[in-house]
């Protein structure tokens, strides 16, 4: 054995490489915005929740043609505007179109300084004769939503468009 043979080599350091500075920005902003994304959503669905329970009420109601429970959901407003017998009416006519798979496609709250919030609730429905759209607005009345208004279509619909 050789005095070479005993003695260790020296370890060489591991160099890192360093990230750059621009990364680490760019991920900080890429994770700030998931994280405001996150926050966003979080409130929406809070903010909404008992509105859904009320839209999902007043789709199935429409889908099992029960005009009467379906009327009970809406507000002072859509009764002024509409009667049940007029709602029988729509329903008769509506709920065939609408049998199918039902789910959420939008949904959003808006609240406006001197009114009650309101929510706007869009469906997507895959019917027999294809996809079927319907919006549901709702409006929170000491702590109860009722239903404003709804519409169904052949084609897409938005939170933003006029009622």
């Amino acid at each position: 054995m050789t005095p070479n043979d005993t003695q260790q080599k020296p370890v060489q350091p591991v160099h890192r490489r360093r990230i750059p500075t621009w990364v680490k920005v760019l991920l900080s902003i890429i994770v700030a915005i998931i994280i405001m994304v996150a926050i966003i959503l979080v409130i929406v669905n809070a903010a909404t929740k008992d509105a859904v329970k009320v839209s999902d009420q007043l789709i199935r109601d429409i889908q099992a043609n029960k005009p009467a429970e379906a009327y009970q959901l809406t507000s002072p407003i859509f009764q002024k505007a509409t009667s049940e017998q007029e709602l029988t009416a729509i329903l008769h006519e509506v709920s065939p179109a609408v049998q199918g798979k039902t789910h959420i496609t939008n949904k959003s709250v808006q609240k406006n300084s001197g009114s009650d919030q309101q929510a706007i609730i869009i469906y997507t429905i895959d019917a027999s004769g294809g996809k079927r759209y319907v919006r549901v607005v709702l409006q929170q009345s000491n702590g109860t939503w009722k239903v404003v208004n709804f519409r169904t279509s052949e084609t897409p619909l938005t939170t933003t468009e006029a009622n």
